[in-house]
Parts: structure tokens; sequence; C-alpha cells
């Protein structure tokens, strides 16, 4: 399905699974990138160094666990409102994004990109022209 444009750029689509645990794949266009020091999505026509690609993943760490092996890792973490769920990003390298689900945070998640894309797809189209 298309993404929700904004917050996500044209041409940007979702794949999902639609299992209980709300698999999902997020295709960005070329140019797109994820970057430590950029809120959101930003554009970099030649992608240095970083990349449009992240992973969202669930842990059976709590928060504050999480948080405290990026920080004795020296990664740059956050915890981060989406606005339908929370999640917490790292940074790895400072150019890969890895971003984990508590246990606390992910029913939120799966209530939007659960089981049932077609419902999915409507909270989606309802975050268009929200930045």
């Amino acid at each position: 399905m298309t993404a929700p444009v904004p917050p996500f750029p044209a041409g940007s689509w979702f794949v999902l699974q639609g299992d209980d645990v709300g698999t999902l794949i997020e295709l960005t266009p070329w140019g797109s990138i994820l970057a430590p020091t950029i809120e959101g999505i930003g554009q970099d026509p030649e992608m240095r160094p970083h990349s449009g690609s992240h992973v969202l993943a669930g842990t059976p760490l709590s928060r504050r666990q999480v948080l405290a092996a990026a920080q004795r890792l020296s990664l740059v973490a956050a915890l981060v409102d989406a606005r339908l769920f929370e999640f917490i990003k790292i940074w790895v390298e400072d150019s890969f994004l890895l971003e984990l689900l508590t246990p606390e945070q992910q029913p939120a998640y799966r209530s939007v990109f659960g089981m049932d894309p077609r419902a999915t797809d409507q909270r989606l189209r309802a975050l268009e022209g929200r930045a």
C-alpha cells in the first residue's frame, strides 16, 4: 500500500505481511535518507553515508535496558513518539537506524500494523498531510 504523504516522501510504499505482530517493510524512493541529525526522512540524491533503510523489531528488553545498552556502546539513542505508537531509535555507527519496540510499546504498534491491512491503510490515510 502507499505510505502516507507526508510524513513519508511521495512514492513511498509499505508492504504488510498481515500477521499478528505487524510485520512491515517500508520502501522509500532513492535519495530518501535517515540520519541521526535529521528528524524524520531527509533527502540526499547521492545518499552518502546514510540510507533510507532501517529495521524495526520487537525486543524483550525494557526501555531502561535498551537505553542503557545503547549508552554502554556509545550509540545515539532516543525515545520517539510516532503519534500512533512509540519506539526507541538507535543509530549504529551513526549510519544505520535500528528501531526497537519494548514489550510495553508492542501492543500499540500491533494495533496499527496488525492483521488487517485495510484498517491499517485507513489509519495511515488519516495521517496524510499532518507533518
